[in-house]
């Protein structure tokens, strides 16, 4: 039950797509880091063991990858371009083709270069996300 308690904070860090002006990123790491330990600990005792109960055999890839690797995924994509390791998750994906989907069906007259028109539209919609004037 406690990992389950854990399990919001650790997922609203995974999918957080923009780091806002004054965030400070490494901090919000770091406590990323020790939660997703304490997650393990608790996951230890039960959906971290397998069906003969040895501890860690029930670890999946996933699971391997969120308490090893993504905390130095976080930093690495934030130093290099200054975004969250949530632009990685498939949620953005979708929104996006959601986002095109609308622009294509209520922003066009099925008339010229419909893939042109798109592309401007979601320009425009992303330029106004980033705040780019």
């Amino acid at each position: 039950m406690e990992a389950i308690k854990i399990w919001p904070k650790l997922h609203k860090f995974i999918v957080k797509a923009k780091v806002n002006e004054g965030d400070d990123y490494e901090a919000e790491v770091v406590q990323f880091e020790k939660e997703v330990k304490e997650f393990y600990e608790f996951g230890k005792e039960c959906f971290l063991r397998d069906k003969n109960g040895i501890d860690g055999a029930g670890e999946t890839t996933y699971l391997h990858i969120l308490r090893y690797n993504l905390a130095d995924f976080a930093r690495q994509i934030y130093n290099d371009h200054g975004l969250d390791i949530g632009v990685f998750t498939m949620q953005g994906v979708e929104r996006r083709n959601k986002e095109s989907k609308h622009i294509f069906t209520h922003h066009t007259n099925n008339k010229g270069n419909l893939s042109i028109i798109t592309l401007k539209g979601l320009i425009r919609m992303f330029k106004r996300f980033f705040n780019y004037d």
